[in-house]
């Protein structure tokens, strides 16, 4: 069974597509509970429990988190495709509801390599694709691996620069 081209995206794509997002949530709870959290600190340096102990737990439950929320973004995940037409580039979004973009290559202004900072602790990087027709006109297929994130670029501004700008 074909699937038309369709590619998956890296599977770490939803949780740095809303990282910043999590780190505000995370804030705001620290923030919220910054006396309570100050009232365990107390009771785990009057534990018993060296610290050889209370750390890596703390970093289990920490890996333990970061799993869960990449379990729970597995729908996204492979919800989220892109493909490279023959006119045009397609990206594929939507759980509930799917949100289909593209952009032609006749109508393409600019091809990006974006690399914010959390995909690029884990060497991702994104293709931003920047069409004529006013605001919102991007296309964006986030994240991929560095090195396939280049060739796509690379693939993409040969398509444009293939077109032909002058009638024969």
């Amino acid at each position: 069974m074909s699937d038309g081209g369709w590619q998956r995206v890296h599977p770490l794509s939803p949780l740095l597509r809303m990282w910043a997002a999590l780190v505000g949530v995370a804030a705001v709870i620290l923030f919220q509970q910054a006396e309570t959290l100050r009232w365990a600190w107390d009771r785990i340096e009057d534990s018993p429990l060296p610290g050889v102990v209370v750390i890596p737990a703390a970093l289990v439950v920490l890996v333990v988190v970061f799993m869960l929320g990449w379990l729970l973004s597995w729908p996204w995940w492979r919800a989220t495709r892109w493909r490279v037409g023959e006119e045009e580039i397609s990206v594929r979004r939507g759980v509930l509801s799917t949100r289909l973009r593209t952009a032609r290559f006749d109508r393409v202004q600019a091809v990006d390599l974006v690399e914010p900072l959390a995909p690029r602790l884990f060497r991702l990087a994104g293709v931003k694709v920047e069409t004529a027709g006013g605001a919102d006109s991007a296309v964006s297929v986030e994240y991929l691996p560095r090195v396939q994130a280049e060739q796509l670029r690379d693939t993409l501004l040969g398509r444009v620069r293939r077109r032909p700008d002058v009638p024969a």
